[in-house]
């Protein structure tokens, strides 16, 4: 049985394209409408220039800045060994470059299809904590969001989990049963209880319908390495998008 670790229902709400978009901002946290980088990156040099009495830098100072860090970033690139073989399979990959929404997908059974969503700029830095292990040194529990549709033929709903894990553990925030062919969900539509106020029996079993079709912690840790990889990829193409620019 996955172990689950208790936390708190996170409620929120954005209008997005499609079911599956609105349940992926609710679960990455993105609010706020801005695209804040889990894993926040910073240029390695900047200026500060006061007209008039401080030379203004140029232009083709501040993209040579950009070439440096571009060339830095490219030297010391490595492709996390955990993502050589590819996703769990059954599971395949579906990713565009320049857009951080990355999809995992298989079929299970005769009738099912299994999505896995996960977006690399709208994770929620509040699941990242820090602290001292027993040796003073300072560890980063850093844990990912992410949403699980399942979809079946002839059905006209469809069952989403938003979930969360570190690697370790896999935890169930959010369940809904919503119809499957609405671009927008309707915000007065009932889909659902709270899942935490669900009888214990009743959650064990939601974690075992998962796990059977591959949600595990495992997966979950190859997500964690997957955004990794997929935001520093994007970051090096867009310090190179901005050499071009400048």
């Amino acid at each position: 049985m996955v172990r689950m670790r208790s936390g708190s229902v996170h409620t929120m709400s954005m209008k997005a394209l499609d079911s599956r978009s609105q349940h992926a901002a609710r679960a990455f946290g993105a609010e706020s409408g801005g695209a804040s980088s889990y894993w926040r990156r910073n240029l390695s040099t900047t200026f500060a220039s006061k007209a008039g009495d401080e030379d203004v830098v140029s232009t083709a100072s501040i993209k040579n800045v950009f070439k440096k860090e571009w060339e830095h970033e490219k030297s010391t690139y490595e492709p996390p060994e955990e993502l050589a073989q590819g996703p769990p399979e059954p599971f395949t990959l579906t990713e565009t470059k320049g857009d951080t929404l990355l999809t995992l997908t298989r079929s299970y059974g005769s009738d099912e299809t299994v999505m896995v969503d996960v977006m690399v700029n709208d994770q929620d830095e509040e699941e990242s904590l820090a602290f001292e292990d027993e040796d003073g040194e300072l560890d980063i529990d850093v844990s990912i969001e992410f949403v699980v549709t399942v979809l079946k033929k002839d059905k006209d709903e469809e069952l989403v989990f938003e979930c969360s894990s570190d690697g370790s553990y896999l935890e169930i925030k959010n369940l809904s049963l919503e119809p499957s062919d609405e671009d927008e969900l309707d915000e007065a539509l009932y889909t659902g209880p709270v899942f935490e106020e669900l009888d214990d029996e009743v959650q064990e079993s939601l974690y075992s319908f998962l796990q059977e079709r591959g949600i595990t912690p495992d997966l979950a840790e190859y997500l964690l390495n997957l955004v990794h990889d997929k935001e520093q990829r994007e970051y090096m193409d867009w310090l190179q998008k901005m050499i071009t620019f400048l």
